[in-house]
């Protein structure tokens, strides 16, 4: 099929290829508004879903996170401002993970590449197969329709002549033959002067065929996980939220679950100690709540928070807060309840988004221009009532 060759044609370069597999790699710039403790649990969980992807037999998934793992941890950490005073158990833990992970990566970057070659080898016969395949066919048309010229052209000749013999019949029945005993071999027929013989067909020349051209394809970016969300989850996080929203303040909760298969499940909802305003929410105590997830085996998937009294959108403080998650994980989503306009909304930040946001260093609320281009729906998320909802309240302990 040519979706296959055009596949095929991408893939036909194994070096190019693992140059934009490692170049996804690459992620944005570490932000002083993000504490430092969140990053150092965002590594722990990327090295725990990089290991996930691997034992799942997704290597090119669990190369990128490795190497993001790697890069982050080593170098671009390093800048945070709390760096060089800030220790904590997870601080140690990414430290002792970083060895195993380089080694892991560079073990499968070897297997990845044994395994591009095979296929771009592969893949290359492919091509060419559909090459030939696409060259007969044309020669194939280009036949059929110099055959289709051809008969045409003979039919308007045939036409032509039985329209000279009708003409050239009309003419001579009207010739006044005044001496039947005259010889007809002189006789003139003026009128037939202007009737040429019938004339040779030229067969048209074939059309120019340009053999270079290809099909072209543009990989794209590795695509999201899909992240499938518990049906029940809001109904229930608005229920532990509801003292809160009578009293116009905002309730947040992080959003936890595990990689089955072929997607994200999102199984538990985790509101920690806050404070809360009728427009922001602050998480205290993210220690018990890194404890209780390790035990659990749960990771981070995004978060969600109430409006009580406004629309479902993002606002400037939500988006710096949403790009620390989707930074680290780019199919983190952040999920708005607004009860009093019955209102939700699954967000992510758009490219732009994630561009702008990274690169802001202010702090509180202030303006973004065009705003609304900044984050979108997010498209990979579905509800399922199938799946059960727990919620872990830590303002009740």
């Amino acid at each position: 099929m040519i979706s296959d060759t055009l596949d095929a044609e991408a893939k036909s370069n194994a070096t190019e290829r693992m140059k934009k597999l490692l170049k996804s790699a690459e992620s944005l710039k570490v932000s002083d508004q993000v504490p430092i403790a969140r990053y150092y649990r965002s590594l722990i969980e990327m090295h725990r879903m990089a290991m996930a992807y691997i034992d799942d037999g997704n290597l090119e998934k669990g190369l990128v996170l490795l190497v993001r793992f790697c890069w982050f941890a080593m170098d671009e950490i390093r800048s945070h401002v709390d760096y060089s005073i800030h220790e904590s158990e997870e601080k140690r833990r990414v430290a002792e993970l970083i060895p195993s992970a380089m080694t892991k990566a560079e073990n499968i970057k070897r297997e990845l590449k044994k395994t591009f070659e095979a296929e771009a080898s592969h893949f290359r016969r492919l091509l060419e197969v559909h090459r030939r395949k696409q060259q007969e066919e044309q020669e194939a048309e280009l036949g059929q329709t110099m055959e289709k010229a051809a008969r045409e052209i003979l039919a308007e000749e045939a036409a032509k002549a039985a329209k000279t013999d009708r003409m050239l019949d009309k003419k001579l029945d009207h010739i006044e033959i005044v001496d039947p005993n005259m010889a007809t071999a002189n006789l003139n027929f003026p009128s037939l002067s202007s009737i040429s013989a019938a004339s040779t067909a030229t067969k048209p020349s074939a059309p120019s065929i340009n053999r270079v051209d290809k099909p072209t394809s543009t990989p794209g970016p590795m695509s999201q996980k899909r992240m499938a969300v518990s049906g029940e989850l809001i109904e229930k996080f608005l229920d532990h939220a509801k003292e809160n929203t009578m009293n116009n303040v905002e309730t947040c909760g992080i959003l936890c679950g595990k990689m089955v298969r072929d997607r994200f499940m999102v199984t538990h909802v985790i509101i920690p100690r806050q404070k809360g305003s009728a427009d922001g929410c602050i998480a205290e105590g993210e220690e018990e709540v890194f404890r209780l997830q390790d035990n659990e085996g749960l990771i981070t998937l995004g978060w969600i928070h109430t409006h009580p009294s406004q629309t479902a959108f993002l606002s400037s403080v939500d988006l710096h807060t949403h790009c620390a998650y989707q930074t680290m994980m780019g199919e983190a989503i952040a999920i708005v309840a607004a009860p009093a306009k019955q209102e939700v909304g699954t967000f992510v930040l758009t490219p732009e988004g994630l561009s702008t946001i990274g690169a802001c260093e202010l702090t509180g609320f202030h303006p973004h221009p065009e705003a609304q281009r900044l984050f979108t729906a997010a498209q990979h998320v579905v509800y399922s009532a199938n799946i059960p909802c727990t919620v872990i309240d830590f303002r009740d302990r």
